[in-house]
């Protein structure tokens, strides 16, 4: 296991090229301070493994240990609003995540490390919420709600109409069930359990 990480891949872009085309220099997308702050976050992750209640989800919690070491971190900038994103074993922190208090940092961290884990957009909320209530989770956004209907959860289940979330193994997840609670169901009432 490499909770907490000792070290972590950072992606690098091409700043000079040889006359055949290969790159001969190249810098991190990720200056020192922002390196710095993942591992505090990762830090964080690892304490918060092992105390939020993730009962019979010993596949999430192993590859949430080990993903620091399987991921490239890459510092850039993505569309308006969004703060990060994963793509493939690739994860995107902007200047806005960075910019984020250290506890919202730390669960923007840990969203989009659900997600390199095969996680879906719900899940990766649920988890979130549930790991981070109250200290850096933020409430899902309207742009969330298609993707819980149409994708559904790898690890969880919700039922659009009451905002619960529960486990596939019937945990209830401690997440705000306002807050997730479908705001445009499905004409015909929609917003059963998935």
């Amino acid at each position: 296991m490499s909770c907490p990480a000792q070290t972590i891949r950072i992606r690098t872009r091409c700043v000079e090229t040889a006359w055949h085309g290969g790159c001969v220099s190249s810098v991190r997308t990720c200056s020192q301070a922002q390196i710095d702050a993942i591992f505090v976050a990762l830090d964080g992750i690892c304490a918060k493994i092992d105390s939020c209640d993730l009962r019979g989800l010993n596949d999430l919690k192993d590859c949430l240990r080990n993903t620091s070491e399987n991921v490239v971190w890459k510092c850039g900038t993505l569309g308006d609003s969004i703060v990060a994103q994963t793509s493939g074993n690739e994860i995107t922190l902007t200047p806005s995540a960075f910019g984020s208090t250290t506890s919202r940092f730390e669960a923007i961290v840990f969203h989009e490390m659900v997600h390199a884990c095969g996680g879906t957009e719900l899940d990766s909320e649920a988890f979130e919420n549930h790991c981070y209530r109250g200290a850096g989770a933020t409430a899902p956004t309207s742009d969330d709600f298609p993707k819980f209907r149409d994708d559904g959860g790898r690890w969880v289940n919700w039922n659009g109409s009451t905002g619960s979330v529960t486990t596939k193994d019937g945990q209830t997840l401690n997440v705000n069930t306002a807050a997730f609670v479908d705001p445009s169901p499905p004409s015909g009432g929609g917003g059963g359990w998935f």
